[in-house]
């Protein structure tokens, strides 16, 4: 599926699932009345979910450590001199990723 496409789904779901979510009454319910395919709201509400935690991990962890600092390497070479670990966090817009980096001798 293209960028657009799953954008578009995206938004058609997300507008979906806050509209059940918002309705006061139970989501098989709504689903029955607004004939919605219940497997189809369940997975995209579980995607929404999850992007949602994602988001909220994410700025947290940009509001820990808000500056880009560029590591040289005299830097990396004493960050652990025991275990050869550097930690590395990737930032990609909304998304991000930590892992270590560990340097070969």
């Amino acid at each position: 599926m293209d960028r657009v496409t799953h954008a578009m789904r995206y938004d058609y779901w997300k507008n979906i699932v806050t509209e059940c979510n918002q309705s006061g009454i139970g989501k098989e319910e709504w689903m029955r009345i607004h004939n919605v395919n219940s497997k189809s709201f369940y997975r995209w509400q579980k995607i929404l979910r999850d992007d949602a935690a994602l988001s909220l991990v994410c700025s947290q962890q940009q509001e820990e450590h808000n500056d880009f600092i560029e590591l040289k390497p005299s830097v990396i070479a004493e960050t652990d001199i025991c275990t050869n670990q550097v930690p590395v966090v990737i930032r990609k817009r909304d998304i991000c990723t930590q892992s270590t980096f560990i340097r070969k001798k």
